[in-house]
């Protein structure tokens, strides 16, 4: 799933993929956020997305990456605890592209900007599975997974729509956003095309149950009857 990492935190695109590796998942799972949507300037992915081509690939079109090159520290921030020694990779890197996507991450922007996808994505799967108790389909076969993958998706952004919309006014005290170029004319464009795309996302689900529908209505006619 594509979740947006600029604050509010809604899944823009949900699929399912039969691939058992997410090397190859990344531009496709990118390349299904809706073009009402706009298209990502900045992607957040963890090492299990970490593939070159498909990288360059979207890079290409203007995409800045952030690919995380190797397992990540749980270290935290106020442990004073003294590090314990570093470990010596059991290979050297030899793609160009991918010391240049470590090198990137160890600078300060690439600190910054990696960080932001732990308060933001990651809790968005941690809803899924808590709040909602959503931690494993009941369903068999892509076509009816992917249907309740993408009604999962659905009713997290109603959830968290209904979260954004309860959030605080701006105090009285402070200057309005202009009414046409402010924040609060942006974010009322984003959420209307939001909306757009969840009812989008319902006339898919609609049109997948009639696909599956029709298809164990034929499986039925062709199955013997009797004992």
């Amino acid at each position: 799933a594509a979740v947006d990492a600029d604050g509010s935190q809604l899944i823009l695109a949900a699929r399912v993929t039969t691939q058992t590796q997410d090397r190859n998942e990344l531009k496709p799972t990118v390349e299904a956020i809706p073009p009402t949507l706009g298209s990502p300037t900045h992607v957040l992915a963890d090492n299990g997305y970490l593939n070159r081509k498909p990288a360059q690939a979207m890079e290409a079109k203007g995409m800045d990456l952030y690919i995380a090159c190797g397992a990540q520290s749980h270290r935290r921030t106020h442990d004073f605890r003294p590090e314990p020694p570093p470990r010596e990779p059991k290979q050297q890197d030899r793609c160009k592209w991918i010391i240049a996507m470590r090198a990137k991450l160890k600078t300060d922007e690439g600190r910054k900007r990696y960080a932001v996808r732990k308060h933001t994505v990651e809790p968005a799967f941690g809803i899924i599975k808590d709040a909602l108790g959503f931690r494993r389909f009941t369903l068999r076969g892509l076509a009816r997974v992917s249907g309740e993958w993408h009604l999962m998706a659905l009713a997290y952004n109603v959830k968290r729509l209904h979260v954004l919309r309860r959030a605080k006014p701006t105090p009285a005290n402070c200057p309005k956003p202009s009414s046409t170029t402010g924040p609060m004319n942006a974010d009322r464009s984003f959420m209307a095309h939001i909306m757009a795309h969840i009812m989008t996302q319902l006339r898919q689900l609609w049109v997948k149950a009639r696909a599956i529908i029709e298809i164990e209505n034929k499986i039925e006619k062709l199955s013997p009857t009797g004992c």
